[in-house]
């Protein structure tokens, strides 16, 4: 009985988990430095993994970041409501990623370029930390490439798998 409900607990989290290989690149403006990195994220309803491929893994569960080495063992864990724009980054590439727009509305004007390419122009508090945000679909409607610079210089660039 207990594998029964192992099993069936695994299936049920398989179809609502979705999971996105990517790569990333990112530049830090304080060094000038470009870096990238391959990995997949996965999302559920209360938690995201970001998984590279060199081991290293991030999640992030209700409003804790915790971040592996390549050993698992935990690196440092975040306070997210001490560190609001770091929440701000993981809520909004989960609605990219998820194409949940209406989510977007409270923290974006969006403005659709063209049939599958949208920016979104950051207002009140995301203007502090965010100068842009682009997304790009591709012919399947799933998202190919995500842009954000942000207000400190740096910028990052997912493009998906």
């Amino acid at each position: 009985m207990l594998k029964k409900l192992f099993f069936m607990a695994l299936m049920s989290y398989a179809l609502i988990a979705e999971t996105v290989s990517f790569r990333e690149g990112k530049y830090v403006e304080a060094v000038n430095l470009y870096t990238y990195r391959d990995g997949n994220v996965t999302y559920t309803q209360n938690k995201t993994v970001v998984s590279y491929k060199d081991g290293k893994k991030i999640v992030k569960n209700d409003n804790n970041l915790t971040i592996y080495d390549e050993e698992n063992k935990v690196l440092t864990v975040i306070n997210l409501t001490e560190r609001p724009e770091i929440e701000l980054y993981f809520s909004l590439t989960k609605a990219l990623f998820q194409k949940d727009f209406d989510l977007l509305k409270e923290n974006f004007e969006l403005k659709q370029t063209d049939a599958k390419t949208f920016k979104f122009i950051p207002k009140d508090d995301t203007a502090k930390f965010i100068d842009k945000l682009e997304l790009a679909l591709d012919k399947e409607e799933k998202v190919k490439v995500l842009t954000l610079e942000f207000r400190n210089g740096d910028k990052t660039k997912i493009e998906a798998k």
